[in-house]
């Protein structure tokens, strides 16, 4: 549901910005807190919402962030002073690299932030290519022309 909901109507928000030159940049936040009692305690990963509460608390719970936690929520949040400074983000000697439509890179944001290829590719791939088979775009809510349609 990640996928359909956020993942790949994200991606290719950013690569269709890049397309159009505006100046675009990701990052994914991976860094599990314990902020919900909806959170699953038995899978590893962020929840929607996580970098957030990282940064600004949560409404409904105290967060307990530990040592790491705590790197993780400075880095964070020097990230995005950089980019607010000098309208490109950046951690420590990390400069976020602009997407171009050829070079889709990002910041992995977690207790050692680093520059990453191509997220997600092989599931952008799934979701456009199911989407050409069926005539149906999930994540877009959208019919696709399909010209492979089979005739009775």
């Amino acid at each position: 549901m990640s996928d359909v909901h956020f993942n790949v109507p994200a991606l290719r928000e950013a690569k269709l910005k890049s397309k159009n030159e505006t100046p675009t940049y990701f990052l994914l936040f991976d860094y599990n807190i314990d902020v919900s009692d909806n959170s699953s305690k038995y899978l590893r990963g962020s929840a929607h919402g996580d970098d957030v509460a990282t940064l600004f608390g949560s409404l409904y719970k105290k967060i307990k962030i530990d040592e790491n936690g705590k790197k993780v929520q400075k880095k964070f949040s020097e990230l995005i002073a950089n980019f607010i400074k000098a309208g490109v983000p950046s951690v420590g000697s990390i400069k976020v690299p602009q997407i171009t439509p050829n070079n889709f890179q990002y910041i992995h944001i977690n207790e050692n932030p680093s520059v990453k290829s191509n997220l997600w590719k092989e599931r952008l791939e799934f979701w456009d290519n199911i989407g050409k088979k069926y005539g149906f775009d999930l994540a877009s809510g959208n019919q696709i022309k399909n010209d492979n349609r089979l005739e009775l």
